[in-house]
């Protein structure tokens, strides 16, 4: 595993160096993240890399809390928490015309990106898959489960997940 710290306030995890900001005089980008010509990190953090004093996500200063070097787990965490909201960001942009009469009644209620999210994640289904996917979201939908709106995507899209798994061999459509 690469060097990284984390956040014990908010989770966040750093994996990519700083420019010093010791050097502010000389570099307009001290302080920032090392970065190429588009924007993406290029330098991994090291033990003796520079990072900033406060957590980029929260703004938490405190020593014992920020930054503290990260684990295994932290670093997985928040992975798994990335590409759980790059889901629900992709799933939530657009609504799918078709997957929307596929909704089922009883979930019809409900923030614009839960049910954008819906109609692509029934969109391609048919037949008993859809049938044991809509009684999928339907348990969901009922569970009474607090969170925002990633976590309801996230919890819909293991419930189809799940049904197509159960069904396998049914037709799925692209």
């Amino acid at each position: 595993m690469a060097y990284a710290v984390a956040c014990k306030a908010c989770g966040y995890v750093e994996k990519w160096a700083y420019h010093p900001s010791s050097e502010a005089e000389n570099n307009k980008q001290a302080g920032q993240r090392i970065n190429d010509n588009k924007g993406e990190p290029t330098t991994p953090l090291t033990a003796r890399g520079h990072i900033p004093t406060h957590c980029p996500k929260c703004g938490v200063r405190e020593r014992n809390r920020y930054p503290v070097e990260a684990t295994k787990e932290d670093v997985e965490k928040y992975d798994a928490r990335l590409e759980r909201e790059a889901r629900a960001t992709e799933l939530c942009s657009t609504q799918s015309m078709p997957g929307l009469f596929k909704i089922p009644d009883e979930v019809i209620k409900g923030p614009i990106e839960i049910r954008n999210a819906l109609s692509n994640l029934l969109a391609p289904l048919e037949g008993e898959t859809l049938k044991a996917a809509q009684a999928s979201i339907i348990k969901v939908a009922k569970a009474g489960v607090q969170g925002g709106n990633d976590l309801w995507v996230d919890l819909f899209y293991h419930a189809t997940q799940n049904a197509i798994k159960a069904t396998k061999g049914a037709k799925v459509t692209a």
